[in-house]
């Protein structure tokens, strides 16, 4: 469209160039018609007074000539006289622009002839505005033809601007069908990953589950028959171990100590957000009995992050064997029923207590 108009300023435009063109050679045509008249008016009046100096002239030159003659010659009575001269007659004046003949053999007055000449020029000029109409017409039908052509061309471009347009619609439409078909795809598979992957955390832990129930049924007979081995919370611990379980956070720690004399289990020390559990071992004594309650931070390479809850028998191989005796047999009532969790861990040097060990005892794998 910005070509259209453009073309139509240009055919404008030459119009215009026209028009001023066409005002300009009639203005030079008026100018140089006035500078003929007025010198055509000045050579006639010129020529008339000429004309009749010569006029004045003619009319005494018979009179003189003949008083010339009869002076010069002598008058004498033997010589005969010769055959009178004839009586010259008056010449008349040369055919000026005043005693023009037009077609009929008549003389044409000066006017006459003023008037002939001004027919000429304003023939002239006539047929200049003419050519300068033809001219300006050719110019006008050749700039209508170039307007026509210029139409025709920005129809065409728009057209196939149109197609293309309509073209790349269709390819953006096309695209964004199979984005949004592979994106259903790849959401359906991995719905269907998520689903199989719950069903296999629900499977382990209701594996888990059914040995921690096979264990406590099969250690029911020894703890009932030893009672001097149940042993009782410290003031203010049951809610310490409950807080643990609901609220704590990756690092968290307990070292549980059993005081056998006051028949009781005391948290000996608690930790918040140990940077690894390789930070817990360094804690333990190598010969002294304890339980660890540790919540470790398990990462998956898909960003799902795992607290799972450790329960750690840390028995010493060098420990004295009453001791050995009396962490061993609460172990399976202290996972099921205090700190209920899924199983106990055995751990026999601080040295062991690293982050895959733990992850492998606690049979988790990382996705």
């Amino acid at each position: 469209m910005h070509a259209t108009h453009a073309r139509a300023r240009v055919a404008s435009m030459d119009l215009a160039d026209i028009d001023a063109e066409e005002k300009n050679a009639l203005v030079a045509l008026e100018a140089e018609f006035e500078d003929k008249r007025h010198s055509l008016r000045r050579s006639f009046e010129e020529r008339r007074k000429s004309y009749e100096a010569r006029r004045s002239a003619s009319q005494c030159e018979p009179e003189e000539i003949r008083t010339a003659i009869h002076t010069v010659l002598p008058s004498s009575a033997s010589t005969p006289a010769p055959d009178p001269a004839p009586v010259a007659t008056p010449t008349p004046p040369p055919a000026g622009p005043a005693t023009s003949m037009n077609s009929s053999g008549a003389r044409m007055t000066l006017w006459e002839r003023e008037q002939l000449d001004a027919q000429s020029l304003e023939q002239q000029r006539a047929e200049r505005i003419a050519a300068l109409d033809s001219v300006r017409e050719k110019e006008a039908d050749e700039a209508r033809r170039r307007q026509e052509e210029w139409r025709v061309q920005d129809e065409a471009r728009h057209a196939a601007e149109e197609a293309r347009r309509a073209e790349q619609v269709a390819e953006m439409a096309a695209t964004k069908r199979a984005a949004e078909e592979r994106g259903r795809a790849e959401k359906e598979a991995l719905d269907g990953a998520m689903v199989a992957e719950q069903q296999r955390l629900a499977l382990e832990q209701q594996r888990q589950v059914d040995m921690a129930r096979k264990k406590a049924e099969a250690m029911v007979a020894p703890k009932s028959n030893v009672d001097e081995y149940a042993y009782d919370f410290e003031e203010g611990m049951e809610k310490k171990i409950k807080t643990f379980r609901q609220r704590g956070n990756g690092g968290d720690a307990f070292i549980i100590k059993i005081d056998h004399e006051n028949n009781t289990l005391r948290i000996e020390e608690e930790f918040k957000k140990l940077e690894s559990v390789e930070a817990l071992a360094e804690q333990l004594d190598e010969v002294e009995p304890r339980y660890l309650l540790y919540i470790h931070t398990l990462r998956h390479s898909d960003g799902r992050v795992q607290y799972p809850i450790a329960f750690i028998v840390f028995l010493p191989e060098s420990m004295p064997a009453h001791l050995k005796v009396m962490y061993t047999r609460p172990v399976v009532d202290l996972a099921e029923s205090t700190f209920k969790v899924p199983k106990h861990i055995m751990l026999e040097e601080p040295e062991d207590l690293t982050s895959e060990w733990l992850e492998k005892q606690l049979e988790v794998q990382k996705k």
